[in-house]
């Protein structure tokens, strides 16, 4: 046997109520002691940038190290 409980009247009214729970999450972001940003948005693209810059240093530098390593290898192979 189920038991229903039907919620009162104000209550359904309070759940029906789209601006009550629109104000409701406005007030809980918009706080006054919410963090503020760190850096601006110039300066985070600037570090993405170097960043990138240096990934792809890194990945060349990689890439070169990878190629002569094969080579070797094709040479060791070719003296046996």
């Amino acid at each position: 046997m189920k038991v229903w409980q039907i919620p009162a009247k104000e209550e359904i009214q309070q759940c029906m109520c789209p601006t009550m729970k629109k104000k409701d999450l406005v007030a809980q972001v918009w706080q006054e002691n919410a963090n503020k940003p760190t850096m601006t948005l110039e300066e985070v693209g600037e570090l993405e940038y170097q960043n990138m810059v240096e990934r792809t240093k890194r990945e060349k530098a990689q890439a070169e190290a990878n190629k002569v390593d094969t080579d070797s290898d094709k040479e060791e192979v070719d003296d046996r």
